[in-house]
């Protein structure tokens, strides 16, 4: 089965490309590339959501990941413990270096109508805690509606390819999304977003699906900076746990970012997040310091 997800992947990213280079040239179409490097301090690491796409910096297009675990209360299960085993209080610091970049093609279709093809990867890697190093590669394809001036919507498709230092964690994951935007005015905007995956692993211990929703708020402060603080909730079941294992993650955050001409980006943020399961002792928070640059073309 993996094989055959591992060939399909692979040929809806040749599909991808395919399209970027053989679209029709009568419709407009914008091609656009972006490259991220960001450094993050975690006073207290959670394996199992250290690759929530919710957190601030990575402005990846693709799914969320899988496959790490929580620190402590699982012992039972490969891969589930983290430093220690136990309940699971104590802190884990560690800093963790994150890049991310992405290729897409933008085609209008109709007036108020796009169409975005992207292929992304993204990596992070532990200082100290190595285990919970991953890479995922996704390609994905979101339309988008401007319903007004106020309001645009976008759903999509994605599919990505995951690995983890730990290959029993190495995964396949397909899902959904859709989002709205509304510009209450110049300076205010608000996003709505919802995704759902569905992650096949190489080992079905880490078989999961997870929904994941969240509300932003941003403010322009001027044509260059901008501020945002948001809410997100996730939620992955592991289904074939025994006992059955559900993990949720919610997470506080507020983001900064200044242009510093048309290409460049630095960014800063902060993320408070509080991670619990079904399973007693398991409940833990971190907090997490994000600083960064980005460029796009």
């Amino acid at each position: 089965m993996r094989k055959f997800l591992l060939v399909l992947f692979r040929g809806c990213a040749v599909l991808l490309l395919t399209v970027i280079v053989l679209w029709p040239t009568g419709a407009a179409a914008e091609l656009s590339f972006s490259f991220e490097v960001n450094g993050k301090y975690e006073d207290n690491v959670i394996g199992l959501t250290a690759d929530n796409p919710n957190f601030s910096g990575g402005s990846r297009g693709g799914l969320a990941g899988g496959g790490m675990s929580l620190k402590g209360g699982m012992p039972n299960i490969p891969g589930m413990g983290g430093a220690g085993t136990g309940g699971g209080t104590q802190s884990q610091g560690d800093f963790s270096t994150n890049l991310y970049a992405d290729i897409g093609s933008d085609h209008d279709v109709a007036d108020a109508t796009s169409i975005l093809f992207l292929l992304s990867v993204e990596h992070k890697s532990y200082s100290e805690f190595t285990d919970f190093d991953f890479t995922i590669g996704t390609v994905s394809a979101d339309i988008s509606h401007r319903f007004s001036a106020m309001l645009t919507g976008r759903i999509g498709l994605n599919a990505a390819l995951k690995d983890f230092k730990d290959s029993i964690r190495d995964s396949t994951a397909f899902g959904a999304s859709a989002g709205l935007k509304e510009r209450l005015s110049d300076p205010f905007w608000l996003k709505q977003t919802i995704d759902i995956e569905y992650n096949s692993a190489t080992s079905s211990l880490y078989n999961y699906t997870g929904t994941s929703a969240g509300i932003r708020a941003g403010y322009d402060i001027s044509d260059s900076q901008q501020v945002s603080v948001g809410y997100s909730y996730l939620v992955r079941d592991f289904t074939n746990n025994t006992p059955a294992f559900k993990l949720t993650s919610q997470v506080i955050s507020l983001d900064w970012t200044l242009d510093l001409n048309d290409e460049w980006t630095v960014l800063a943020g902060y993320d408070r997040e509080r991670a619990d399961s079904n399973i007693p002792n398991t409940a833990t928070t971190n907090n997490i310091y994000t600083a960064g640059i980005r460029y796009e073309y």
